[in-house]
């Protein structure tokens, strides 16, 4: 359990909270496992003790995230010229990074493609091939798409940077 008064950078408090939520998630696990037990036999873990450090662990959670969102709430940073506090910097870095996802699984096909369909032909009583040419539109080029995404890179790494920066300075207190 974190004590009172803790200091520590978001830095460390993110760094504190992944590990936190390890091993939420391994007491949880054991248990889950000591919840239930053939009748004669030991569980290889005790209930009550894991689901107590389980609560332990969600409580320090919580309080971390808490202070986090606190001094990313009033914690100002410079992000393309333009000071923003650091809760909108990260929310901007999570938009990039969903554009980035997006923008490449696009379909951009652009040109006139000849497709075979076969029809069938009275005349004839049978099914005979007829050649289909379709025109695609895209709203991109390839070499703009990849320039968009390139300047998307740039802008993520800038307010990445900027982020970072701030959350290696900047102070939580856990109390």
């Amino acid at each position: 359990m974190a004590q009172s008064n803790v200091s520590m950078t978001i830095s460390q408090g993110l760094r504190r909270l992944k590990k936190l939520k390890g091993l939420l998630a391994e007491a949880q696990t054991r248990a889950s496992q000591g919840s239930s037990w053939v009748e004669g036999k030991e569980s290889a873990f005790a209930f009550e003790e894991q689901r107590k450090l389980r609560t332990g662990h969600q409580t320090e959670i919580v309080r971390l995230e808490t202070a986090i969102a606190r001094a990313n709430a009033q914690t100002q940073v410079t992000v393309e010229g333009r000071e923003v506090y650091l809760a909108q910097a990260i929310r901007e870095l999570q938009e990039l990074k969903a554009d980035l996802a997006w923008l490449p699984m696009l379909n951009m096909r652009a040109g006139t493609e000849e497709s075979t369909e076969f029809v069938y032909d009275e005349t004839t009583g049978r099914s005979v091939p007829r050649v289909k040419s379709i025109t695609f539109k895209a709203a991109l080029t390839e070499p703009q798409r990849v320039a968009e995404i390139q300047t998307l890179r740039d802008r993520f790494e800038a307010i990445n940077d900027a982020v970072e920066t701030a959350n290696h300075r900047t102070a939580i207190e856990l109390s």
